[in-house]
């Protein structure tokens, strides 16, 4: 009974231990200095940059598709769609007509899922009748989101969440030194500063117009 009981507190222990760290590193990120790779989500040029008038918001919990299952994992939409959202969002502003349903089904046929789940970035170009270009960038910069506001492209932008889970929004905006974001994870359709969602931002992909 003593070993069972030791057992038992050391596996509590290494779960407290772990979820002590993700939440720890969660909350660096957002009210503690960017960590190292990563870079603030205020900063760049000081300036304000409209988002787009009446920008389309897709809520991944949305009723409408929210149970739906992604390709590889098999996992909700409203669980783990963020990606495919911030995606479809920028096929609409950029006059592809979508929505994450519609979306999610194209990729399953043009195998663009990986056995996680996550999202071929070519296979979003090819979603789109290659009428948009992907571009993986090595490490996030705010240039990059900066020349893209400027030069018409998308960012999407990855975060960490409290308990250390990946989340993609996509920005449309600037005020100031604080980008503007649409969050999938958001019922409020609105843009919001990314400062209050995040402290760092972790990855970016850009999204243009061929």
């Amino acid at each position: 009974v003593g070993m069972k009981r030791i057992l038992r507190w050391s596996a509590a222990f290494v779960v407290f231990a772990v979820l002590g760290a993700l939440v720890w590193y969660g909350l660096r990120g957002r009210y503690g200095p960017p960590p190292p790779g990563t870079i603030a989500v205020r900063g760049g040029e000081v300036f304000d940059w409209p988002p787009p008038e009446n920008a389309t918001h897709f809520r991944q919990s949305d009723p409408r598709w929210g149970e739906t299952a992604i390709g590889g994992s098999g996992e909700a939409i409203g669980a783990v769609g963020c990606t495919l959202c911030c995606v479809g969002m920028a096929f609409e502003q950029f006059g592809i007509d979508t929505d994450p349903e519609a979306l999610n089904r194209s990729l399953i046929e043009l195998d663009g899922y990986t056995e996680q789940g996550w999202i071929k970035w070519n296979a979003v170009e090819r979603a789109a009748e290659n009428r948009v270009r992907v571009t993986i960038h090595d490490r996030p910069s705010h240039e990059t989101i900066d020349d893209n506001l400027k030069s018409g492209k998308l960012t999407l932008a990855k975060f960490f969440l409290p308990l250390g889970i990946p989340h993609w929004v996509l920005v449309c905006g600037k005020k100031g030194d604080d980008y503007l974001i649409l969050d999938p994870a958001l019922k409020d359709p609105r843009p919001i500063l990314f400062s209050k969602r995040a402290g760092a931002i972790v990855s970016i992909r850009s999204i243009g117009r061929r």
